[in-house]
C-alpha cells in the first residue's frame, strides 16, 4: 500500500504564456491522482526523459 510521488510537467496542456503546468502526480494501488502545483515551466527547463528540471542542482 505504498504511494508514489512524482513531480509531472503537464506537456499537453499549453499556457497562455508557453509554458507548461507541474503537477504532482500520487499513485497508490494502481489509481493516479493529478494535483496541480500553480506554477508552470518552459518545456526548454524540463528533461522530459528523467522528469526533472534541467537546472537541479
Amino acid at each position: 500500500m505504498d504511494a508514489t510521488i512524482s513531480v509531472i510537467c503537464y506537456k499537453s496542456k499549453t499556457l497562455a504564456n508557453g509554458e507548461h503546468p507541474l503537477m504532482l502526480r500520487i499513485a497508490q494501488n494502481g489509481k493516479s491522482t493529478y494535483k496541480s502545483l500553480k506554477i508552470s515551466v518552459a518545456a526548454k527547463h524540463w528533461d522530459f526523459e528523467r522528469t526533472e528540471n534541467k537546472y537541479h542542482s
